[in-house]
């Protein structure tokens, strides 16, 4: 994948340089998307020279090892180093893996190879679980020098694992991601919930998505709620397993949507169920609320951040299938409160998770690097020879 960042010559020239190695799509998910906008954001005064992470090709290959995947690795590493050597002193900006086998060799491979020739660290945090997979085995300490002492690291919300803290970052910046505007798809419609309800499930099918509540949840709203779910299944193995259960209920199964489809399903849905058990930040909720959707949402770290409950919805005890399906009914029944959730999810999405709000913290935290870079160029960081 490649991008092209311009500017108008006339401008000054930009204060940082920034190697921004993450994921991009394809595969389509939160992270991804997240780099993807910072790749693409054209600032004045920071400049950003992408580098594909591109492990995996598909959801599926995710936290998988494999030859091809070391190859790809290898590759990255060596642009990276490329790159810090032609635009030193720069700041790498690097996010660390979700705390199991695979990502965490990725991270200490790559980091070892590549960081001290960075002026400034920039970790972000947009999975989580690598500073508790660390600290908490000796084999594994060893490598918790390669995290430490990142300039400043980011994560999505103060309720998100301390990942930065157990890892010894110097500075912490909370910073959700944002979307770009989607506009008021459902409150254009002017009016509540009428005749069946329709439920919107978004997300990878897997259990870490709470996909297992599913089959229950659609039971008990058999006779009320049509249930349309977008996304793609993790593995087949799950798909055989869960699929016939699910349809059984009044499930309709969308696959992967982009573009105008994603948000025509949106569009037409009273309100998103969001049963996942694991987030740091759940894109999909903030998704929700741009486009005036109420929220049903597990009560879990990450998702409290974004969701405050009774005023955009309703937080739920992860795993507690009857309690999503009494939340959902609750909602969309009482006109007042459905009304008051879809005017208040939109106007905290203009608020807190707009596109250009993430872009321009995300600029301040790489200006923010401007002493970090001078005081290790001075003193030879960041400069030598690859």
């Amino acid at each position: 994948m490649s991008f092209s960042i311009t500017s108008d010559p006339n401008l000054p020239r930009p204060s940082v340089h920034v190697v921004l190695v993450g994921q991009f799509p394809p595969p389509v998910h939160g992270q991804a998307l997240a780099i993807q906008q910072l790749a693409e954001a054209g600032w004045n005064h920071v400049a950003v020279h992408p580098v594909p992470l591109d492990m995996s090709d598909s959801l599926d290959q995710v936290g998988r090892a494999s030859v091809l995947k070391l190859l790809r690795l290898c590759r990255c590493i060596r642009r990276t180093r490329r790159l810090l050597r032609c635009h030193a002193p720069s700041v790498l900006y690097y996010p660390p893996g979700d705390g199991r086998l695979v990502p965490f060799l990725r991270d200490v491979l790559f980091l070892l190879a590549v960081r001290r020739k960075a002026a400034a660290t920039v970790l972000h945090y947009h999975a989580s679980g690598t500073g508790e997979y660390i600290v908490s085995s000796p084999l594994r300490r060893w490598a918790a020098r390669l995290f430490q002492k990142a300039d400043i690291a980011v994560q999505p919300g103060p309720s998100c694992p301390p990942d930065a803290a157990q890892l010894g970052a110097r500075e912490i910046r909370y910073i959700p991601a944002g979307i770009p505007d989607p506009g008021n798809r459902v409150g254009e419609r002017a009016r509540p919930p009428c005749g069946r309800l329709r439920v919107l499930v978004v997300g990878h099918l897997c259990q870490e998505k709470g996909t297992g509540m599913l089959p229950r949840i659609a039971e008990r709203l058999i006779n009320s709620a049509d249930i349309e779910i977008m996304g793609t299944w993790r593995s087949e193995a799950y798909r055989t397993q869960m699929e016939p259960a699910l349809r059984r209920g009044h499930v309709r199964f969308l696959g992967m949507c982009e573009g105008e489809r994603k948000w025509e399903a949106f569009a037409r849905a009273d309100i998103l169920l969001f049963p996942s058990l694991r987030e740091t930040q759940g894109l999909v909720a903030v998704e929700a609320m741009a486009c005036g959707l109420p929220v049903v949402a597990s009560a879990i770290d990450g998702i409290r951040d974004v969701i405050r409950d009774g005023v955009v919805g309703r937080l739920v005890a992860p795993g507690d299938a009857d309690g999503f399906a009494d939340a959902i009914c609750r909602i969309c029944l009482d006109t007042v409160t459905w009304r008051s959730m879809s005017e208040a999810g939109r106007k905290r999405y203009q608020a807190e998770y707009t596109l250009a709000a993430y872009r321009a913290r995300m600029q301040q935290v790489f200006l923010d690097c401007l002493p970090a870079i001078m005081a290790n160029a001075g003193q030879g960081i960041g400069k030598e020879a690859a």
